[in-house]
């Protein structure tokens, strides 16, 4: 099956050549008839060509389909296009191959018609194919609300212009698991057997009771990155942190469809970061800091910290401790909290940070979201840390303590 899947890989790179050629010719033919010139006599090559490029990638799609994940109807569908293809390229590479150049006059409706035929037969096969990849909504996503209607989506509306006008699911959730995770788990490609193309989809990986800890899709999206079950995976692009902590808040707060953003339990800077997340405004600073010395950055770079800023202009910081196999010193802790202030997200999963080191960070009055998931920390000294500073998000999965 490893050698199935690895050729059938190679589909998604074929594909291209017989779009190309097959598109590139059958607009030749059309041109040669519509200014009256001869066929060139290349043109019945370049119609094999594109027939056999054809046949190779619907046999390396076929491969690819075998690994599973996608829905049986979405690949028939795509199949049954692409045999069209197939058929139509070697019917074209036939029957013009025996048209006379004398004789081109007398055919001029049946080239049209049939490159015209390849042409329809192209884009449908793309558009099916790019459903499958990308999820049904991909092409009008963004589009106008007028161009979404006709196409059958469901509009929510403008754009809110305040709280009490968003919706949590629709207008703050649903656009981070479209843009992160909709290209592998949709309708078409639910890898995984999950799909984010509607609520009630999603709400098959969410897992609500329980809260975070339960939750499939916030243990996912919080794993450390080399992980197997980390999501999004094969290498693209990870939630931010920002968005981590809006959807470990939607959760906690009951995974909410059609319901207000403002009537849910919010802090004052998550509040903030709902804000901006809108476009209703810039990220509150609530006190002025300084920025953090180009020494003390090298400092916490050297102790194992990567360190990279929240938003553009503002003095507060993501930090992520990356050599977490190594020990978690209080010299460490020493130097995290000379920027205690500047502190809004704090990654220490798999560090082996003890209670009383946890406990510091309550003087850490701006951290928005600290992830201490697979760490021997006790659940006492977590839910201590909560009630200094109960506008913090912890992530505490899997800690053992």
């Amino acid at each position: 099956m490893d050698l199935i899947q690895f050729l059938g890989r190679f589909h998604v790179l074929l594909l291209h050549l017989p779009l190309g050629i097959l598109l590139m010719v059958a607009c030749l033919e059309i041109y040669a008839v519509y200014k009256k010139q001869a066929r060139p006599p290349l043109v019945k090559t370049v119609w094999l060509w594109g027939a056999i490029s054809a046949a190779g990638a619907a046999l390396l799609g076929y491969l690819l389909s075998l690994g599973g994940g996608y829905n049986e109807q979405a690949i028939a569908t795509h199949r049954n296009w692409a045999i069209g293809v197939i058929l139509c390229a070697f019917l074209c590479w036939f029957y013009f191959g025996k048209i006379s150049t004398k004789d081109e006059h007398k055919h001029r409706k049946s080239i049209v018609s049939l490159s015209l035929l390849q042409l329809f037969l192209l884009f449908a096969t793309g558009h099916y194919g790019a459903n499958m990849t990308h999820g049904e909504t991909f092409l009008v996503e963004h589009a106008p609300n007028f161009v979404k209607k006709l196409t059958g989506m469901e509009v929510q509306g403008d754009n809110p212009s305040s709280l009490d006008e968003a919706s949590v699911y629709p207008h703050i959730i649903e656009p981070i698991l479209q843009q992160r995770c909709s290209s592998c788990h949709n309708d078409s490609k639910a890898k995984g057997e999950y799909s984010v193309a509607s609520y009630e989809a999603t709400m098959m990986a969410v897992g609500t009771r329980g809260g975070l800890e339960n939750s499939e899709l916030y243990r996912r999206i919080t794993l450390p990155e080399y992980h197997d079950d980390f999501m999004p995976a094969d290498g693209k692009t990870p939630l931010t942190e920002q968005q981590v902590t809006l959807i470990g808040w939607w959760i906690e707060n009951g995974a909410q469809n059609i319901t207000s953003v403002s009537s849910l339990n919010t802090s004052e800077d998550l509040t903030s970061l709902l804000i901006e997340t809108l476009g209703l405004g810039e990220l509150k600073v609530i006190k002025t800091i300084d920025e953090i010395s180009p020494q003390l950055v090298a400092e916490l770079e050297q102790a194992g910290f990567h360190i990279s800023r929240v938003q553009q202009g503002k003095p507060y910081v993501s930090v992520i401790y990356a050599d977490y196999a190594k020990e978690f010193s209080d010299e460490k802790l020493q130097s995290l909290l000379k920027i205690n202030e500047h502190l809004m997200w704090l990654k220490l999963s798999k560090s082996s940070i003890t209670d009383t080191q946890l406990l510091r960070f309550a003087s850490a009055g701006n951290l928005l979201n600290l992830d201490v998931s697979h760490t021997k920390l006790s659940q006492e000294a977590i839910d201590k840390l909560q009630k200094s500073n109960e506008k913090m998000v912890i992530n505490s999965f899997n800690t053992q303590g």
